[in-house]
């Protein structure tokens, strides 16, 4: 009696550790989603309007991510946005970023910080028409600017409880392309686009924002 006794419980805590197991894994291959909110300041070193120096602008891009639970994760931030429309002035911008982030090192779920290098491609759309206000004769203005980028995001997530998590990254755009027209009326029947590369620029953005998993 005792001999099946024991068999007996041997199985149930076997079946019970296989049950726990199962869990475990399968929390670790699921797919999770995270909303956040960065706040976005922007460095330009070098020449700046008021010589050389250093210049902060700040913003906030909403953002939403997914992957695996402990592993590497995809990533779309939304980086500009704006509509304007008034008497002088009708303006929209919307720009973008996607990004995959490969985990580095451990990917332990106990770890309070894990490191991530991601690899990621935006682009932004600009579009205004107006008036000039602040000349003596009011001149027409139509402005399209297209810009595409490639960029390299070193980051850090600092684990705050089961659902949420700091992100802290610095996205370097590296390579970037500009299209951009320029054209007043009815003063002067002047047309400009251009276009132009640049890479490895002074300038790069530093990314401090609140994860919340879902």
């Amino acid at each position: 009696m005792k001999f099946i006794t024991s068999i007996l419980i041997f199985l149930l805590m076997f079946s019970v550790s296989v049950a726990i197991g199962q869990e475990v894994n399968k929390e670790k291959t699921k797919t999770v989603f995270a909303a956040k909110l960065y706040a976005v300041s922007t460095f330009h070193l070098g020449s700046v309007v008021l010589g050389n120096g250093l210049e902060i602008s700040k913003s906030f891009s909403p953002t939403i991510s997914w992957g695996k639970e402990y592993g590497n994760y995809n990533e779309v931030e939304v980086t500009d946005f704006s509509f304007v429309k008034n008497a002088f002035q009708n303006r929209f911008n919307v720009g973008s970023r996607y990004s995959y982030n490969w985990r580095l090192f451990s990917k332990s779920e106990t770890a309070r910080f894990s490191f991530y290098i991601g690899a990621g491609a935006g682009a932004y759309f600009n579009r205004e028409k107006g008036l000039y206000p602040y000349v003596v004769e009011l001149e027409n203005f139509k402005r399209k600017q297209f810009d595409t980028y490639a960029s390299v995001i070193p980051r850090i997530n600092f684990k705050l409880g089961k659902r949420a998590y700091l992100d802290v990254s610095v996205p370097y755009n590296f390579f970037k392309y500009r299209w951009e027209s320029n054209q007043f009326l009815p003063n002067q029947d002047y047309n400009n686009k251009t276009n132009y590369e640049a890479a490895f620029p002074n300038k790069f953005t530093v990314n401090v924002g609140v994860a919340i998993k879902f």
